[in-house]
């Protein structure tokens, strides 16, 4: 009886010319900070995980993030244009890369549901393989719905803050409408008595 040996798991597929062990230990790293993203309610907070964990995922640092907020452009992190500065991926082309001489940037699309998408600038000593590539792409991606998410939690928040205001002007112009209300029955009752209440 012959036991059929195990596929060695140092085995390497490939696919679309991508190093899938490569690119799953980014793509694992990818999958907790989104996860961790998604569990924040404020854009805020979505940043800050981003921030602490892009290096992880990708390889590369953050430069900036460019997203619509509130109708207008939101540049996080602070020091860098309002506007983006790096070109624009071509189309067809979801990470663009371009080379600085002593470093490289990676743009690529925050991918929104409805809007214009954003983008978002990573830096590295060198060029990106491909494999990061691919993780970069995918953050876009999910870094979009994890903003997306993030604005309706805030909006949700900002609404209940604006009903729990109007709630209370309500209930303090219903109270003083019962007064009134009590008020103008002690008159009418006094003017057809003549007697005041004990």
């Amino acid at each position: 009886m012959s036991v059929l040996e195990p596929a060695s798991t140092r085995t390497v597929a490939d696919i679309d010319g991508l190093d899938l062990e490569h690119a799953l230990t980014g793509l694992h790293e990818l999958l907790v900070m989104s996860l961790t993203m998604l569990q924040r309610h404020d854009v805020d907070g979505v940043i800050d995980v981003l921030a602490r964990r892009v290096e992880s995922a990708t390889g590369c640092t953050l430069v900036h993030v460019d997203f619509q907020r509130h109708q207008e452009w939101t540049t996080l992190l602070p020091g860098e244009p309002t506007r983006p500065a790096e070109p624009i991926p071509p189309t067809g082309e979801r990470v663009f890369v371009q080379d600085h001489g002593d470093s490289w940037t990676s743009t690529t699309s925050v991918t929104v549901a409805n809007g214009v998408p954003g983008q978002l600038v990573l830096r590295s000593s060198t060029r990106p393989d491909p494999e990061q590539l691919f993780v970069i792409e995918r953050l876009g991606d999910l870094l979009g719905m994890a903003l997306a998410d993030a604005q309706v939690h805030e909006r949700h928040r900002r609404r209940a803050h604006e009903l729990y205001a109007a709630n209370n002007e309500m209930a303090r112009t219903v109270a003083a409408l019962q007064h009134r209300e009590a008020v103008l029955q002690e008159f009418a009752r006094l003017s057809t008595t003549g007697t005041e209440l004990d």
